[in-house]
């Protein structure tokens, strides 16, 4: 697969470039080569074929229709020997052309777009200090990514990792050495000294959650 203007390029044989209307300019290569194809003399192929144009020829579209003379079925009648013009197509990125495919960064955009739709679902019951965490962690992660598809796990398993180590469930007061306890309901990390809340839910467990200010940034203690 070739690359033009950045776009990854693999023709896909639809035609479409052979219905457009566009002037097929013929060079006198062109001519003589295919006249040889239809089996006509050059004056002939011209007549039966082509149109002035300028001090050039240019091949002639069906009646009533803006498709190439020679496409049959959707496919080039003379293929093999198709013009220079046609067999250099494209030269440049044609967005009417679906050989061309999107760019790295095109894809990592609406891959990006996608997961941040998805992720918005799932963490919809996010507080917004969470939510301002998890779209900062988009862009961090986002930043690194190499393709659409490493981007798209990394911040998945990202995002999952933050939720895991956002709350944490106190087993026994082992799981807390790594704290110093600030007031009843609050405990402070040793070495990153951000804030965590100490709570308890209905069944009677006991959790601790990071605090974080509503720009996404950990509070510290």
């Amino acid at each position: 697969m070739k690359t033009i203007d950045g776009h990854p390029f693999e023709c896909k044989e639809c035609g479409k470039c052979c219905r457009w209307g566009g002037v097929v300019r013929l060079s006198k290569d062109d001519i003589k080569r295919l006249s040889g194809v239809v089996k006509l003399n050059e004056p002939e192929f011209l007549k039966r074929f082509t149109v002035p144009h300028g001090t050039e020829y240019v091949l002639k579209n069906k009646d009533n229709s803006p498709d190439c003379i020679f496409l049959e079925e959707n496919q080039c009648a003379v293929y093999r020997m198709k013009p220079w013009q046609c067999d250099n197509y494209p030269q440049k990125y044609d967005p009417r052309c679906p050989g061309f495919g999107q760019t790295k960064e095109s894809a990592m955009e609406d891959r990006y777009k996608e997961v941040v739709s998805n992720m918005n679902e799932r963490f919809s019951s996010l507080q917004q200090a969470e939510k301002a965490v998890v779209d900062k962690l988009y862009k961090e992660l986002a930043k690194g990514a190499k393709t659409a598809n490493v981007m798209s796990k990394a911040v998945e398993e990202g995002v999952d990792s933050f939720l895991s180590e956002k709350k944490i469930k106190v087993a026994s007061l082992d799981d807390l050495f790594a704290f110093n306890r600030v007031d009843e309901n609050h405990l402070i990390h040793k070495s990153t000294r951000d804030l965590w809340a100490i709570e308890s839910d209905n069944t009677g467990d006991v959790h601790i959650a990071r605090l974080f200010d509503n720009e996404g940034d950990p509070i510290k203690g």
